[in-house]
């Protein structure tokens, strides 16, 4: 699907929209009711692995919404024993499957989301990152998941992110090239607010193309355009003008507005228009200054006359 959604993971999701709409409306009573009704299909199934992991992925959407729920209600405690009853829940639901076995990323992808809630999540992360990855290369949802994993608040350290992120981008090379490096950096500046040090921007800004050229989408482009906009902003905060980092950013921008984006998808955007009006005024400095208007190409963007 565009944005590079896998199809199998979005038919799960509609089949536990009666669940997930529960816990959007903090009704958990009715999610409750919702996930019993997933348990008994998946009784009627019980050779499928779909069944399965709808209904184990169903036992993670409630045990996360309690557990975040009351985060910081004085039974924290109890919400935290909760969220891990949910998590050895899916984990007995899905034991019967192996992802490998049944060629299956979808419960790859759910197996792996098991780990913040097991005792021994820390030995089983990295491999369980491996069999997602070698079962859909293409994807990046298990690099930026596995990214968070490697955060200090988590398993990793700061000082070998950079590391994984290359072995990430190594791993899949051969079919995404460095889209999993940018992925790793896109993950961890979501969580910290800035990439940990060490960060390659030249490989990042390649990586950056290659995860909009895996899917060719305006979904994509308008994710890299707003990530080379922040970086942007974030080096003509820390660096003088001219700095050639800062040049190589602006460059690829400029490049990217005008010959690749055809449209503007807002939810990729975590500052809204006033990214995007930055962007513009960067590129398009000149021509706006002589009263131009900007206007979507068959291209990318363009300059016209007022």
């Amino acid at each position: 699907a565009p944005g590079g959604q896998r199809l199998a993971a979005l038919v799960s999701q509609g089949a536990r929209a009666a669940l997930t709409g529960a816990i959007a409306a903090g009704d958990l009573p009715r999610a409750e009711e919702a996930l019993d009704r997933l348990a008994a299909v998946a009784a009627c199934h019980a050779e499928s692995y779909a069944a399965a992991q709808i209904h184990a992925q169903g036992h993670l959407d409630l045990g996360w919404a309690r557990r975040s729920a009351a985060a910081d209600a004085p039974d924290a405690r109890g919400a935290w024993q909760g969220f891990l009853s949910h998590t050895a829940e899916a984990e007995r639901i899905l034991d019967p499957f192996d992802p490998i076995a049944e060629n299956s990323p979808l419960i790859a992808a759910t197996r792996y989301h098991l780990v913040r809630g097991l005792e021994e999540g820390e030995s089983l992360f990295r491999d369980w990152y491996e069999d997602w990855c070698d079962l859909d290369p293409t994807c990046a949802e298990p690099h930026a998941a596995h990214a968070v994993h490697l955060l200090p608040n988590w398993y990793g350290r700061l000082d070998t992110f950079d590391a994984a992120a290359r072995a990430a981008a190594r791993r899949t090379g051969d079919v995404t090239g460095a889209q999993a490096y940018a992925v790793f950096y896109l993950s961890a500046i979501e969580a910290l607010g800035d990439p940990p040090e060490g960060m390659d921007l030249g490989l990042f800004l390649r990586g950056l193309m290659d995860y909009h050229h895996v899917t060719g989408c305006q979904y994509r482009a308008n994710v890299v355009a707003a990530a080379l906009t922040e970086r942007a902003v974030q080096l003509t905060e820390a660096a003088a003008p001219g700095a050639l980092r800062l040049r190589a950013v602006l460059d690829l921008l400029e490049d990217h507005l005008t010959g690749t984006l055809r449209e503007f998808h807002l939810p990729a955007w975590d500052q809204g228009e006033t990214a995007i009006h930055w962007a513009l005024g960067q590129v398009f400095a000149g021509p706006l200054a002589q009263g131009a208007h900007i206007h979507l190409g068959p291209e990318g963007l363009e300059a016209r006359p007022g």
